[in-house]
């Protein structure tokens, strides 16, 4: 694990249009090594365009839905960082 930075892990089933911001917002913060999308649908396809290009962004996309507790349990144990943050696809950070 490395410290000093977070993973960010968000699950999804794209139904906000918050999500497109809340990802290009952490790819722009400092303190946040990566964010752990857990694409609970398999339709990142769709929506890979709309985001901006990062090494930041890593993308998991299940067999089936993990719901959101799971996929968080999903993304700590995926998590390259000491620091994790849990969030929801349909909010925004200052």
């Amino acid at each position: 694990m490395m410290g000093n930075k977070f993973s960010v892990v968000i699950p999804t089933l794209w139904q906000s249009d918050r999500i497109f911001k809340l990802i290009d917002d952490l790819h722009e913060c400092d303190v946040v090594g990566e964010v752990i999308l857990i694409d609970n649908t398999s339709e990142f396809e769709k929506y890979n365009d709309k985001f901006a290009s990062t090494d930041k962004l890593r993308v998991l996309q299940p067999e089936s839905n993990l719901f959101v507790a799971g996929s968080w349990n999903k993304g700590v144990e995926m998590a390259r960082y000491d620091y994790v943050a849990l969030s929801n696809d349909d909010i925004n950070f200052n």
